[in-house]
């Protein structure tokens, strides 16, 4: 979960999501530009908000926001490079 401040952005802010898989297995770690966070954030809650809970009334906003690193994320696995260390400085 992340707080409703994650959608602001910066151009040199990422984010790095660590999805824990068993126990003798490597973690897989997502990096993600803050752009992109910020954008599925708002999406994502604006489309939460104007739904309804199961009893038909309207939902309350909250600060809190999802984001979900499934398959259709995948380019950001391991992504290290976006982060341009690896350039000579």
């Amino acid at each position: 979960m992340l707080h409703e401040n994650c959608e602001e952005h910066h151009p040199n802010l990422f984010y790095v999501f660590v999805a824990l898989e068993a126990e003798d297995q490597r973690p897989a770690f997502y990096v993600v530009p803050s752009k992109d966070v910020a954008e599925y954030a708002k999406t994502s809650n604006d489309a939460w908000n104007n739904g309804v809970k199961r009893n038909g009334q309207p939902r309350k906003a909250t600060s809190m926001r999802a984001f979900d690193v499934g398959p259709w994320n995948e380019h950001s696995k391991d992504a290290w490079s976006i982060l341009g260390l690896d350039k000579n400085v």
